[in-house]
């Protein structure tokens, strides 16, 4: 995860908090959104795609790998 990386532009998948606990999304920002407006979705089934602003949650950084263990 690269920490440096918190606006997502490009769209990406993050690492996002919301307070609770640390989520793997998918994010891009909304176009022509005022206030800025962020479009969080997820690759597991039963996630609805939910449009927040972007003081609803923390963005923690981007995932740059993916490491699994053979």
């Amino acid at each position: 995860v690269d920490l440096s990386e918190q606006k997502p532009s490009p769209p990406g998948t993050f690492i996002i908090s919301d307070g609770f606990g640390n989520m793997l999304r998918n994010l891009e920002f909304v176009p022509r959104s005022s206030p800025p407006q962020i479009k969080l979705s997820a690759n597991k089934h039963g996630f609805q795609t939910q449009i927040l602003q972007e003081d609803d949650f923390e963005i923690i950084g981007r995932v740059i790998a993916n490491l699994q263990m053979i």
